[in-house]
Parts: structure tokens; C-alpha cells; sequence
């Protein structure tokens, strides 16, 4: 069983904040980098070492995309609102 690193960190994102907008978010990214995940598990069965890896650099190149998404739709609340 292989470790994605994008997933625990997805994990760790869910942990770090708590919003409506921000869940559904974390939700479409988390099931985009489970297809990133598919991908790369497809292609390792078919066991051409060059294609895996192109596929590798593809799904790689799309989950940061996504990351950098994700990371960038939340807006914090500023100090005075989460004091209320």
C-alpha cells in the first residue's frame, strides 16, 4: 500500500479549518485526487515503466494545480469576526 502525500495533506487542511465553503471544496478536491490516484494505479498495471512515469508527472502537475486551488478559495475570517 503506497502513502499519497496529497491526500494526508488534504487531511491536514480538513483538520486546520472548519467551513461550509471550504468543506465542499476540500469534497471536489478530494475526490479529483482520488481520479489522480486511479490514474497512476492504472497505469502501473500496465507495468511500462516510461508511461508510468509520464502519467506520474501528469497526475503530479494536476494534483498541485488543484492543491493550489483549494489552498487559494479559502479566505480566513479576520481577527474580529472568529472573536465573536
Amino acid at each position: 500500500m503506497s502513502v499519497n502525500i496529497y491526500l494526508l495533506f488534504l487531511d491536514l487542511i480538513r483538520l486546520s479549518f472548519s467551513s461550509e465553503r471550504l468543506r465542499r471544496v476540500l469534497e471536489s478536491l478530494d475526490d479529483a485526487m482520488a481520479g489522480c490516484d486511479r490514474a497512476i494505479t492504472n497505469a502501473r498495471k500496465i507495468g511500462d515503466q516510461g508511461y508510468i512515469e509520464a502519467v506520474v508527472d501528469d497526475e503530479a502537475d494536476i494534483a498541485e494545480s488543484l492543491t493550489g486551488t483549494a489552498l487559494s478559495s479559502h479566505k480566513p475570517k479576520s481577527v474580529e469576526q472568529s472573536r465573536t
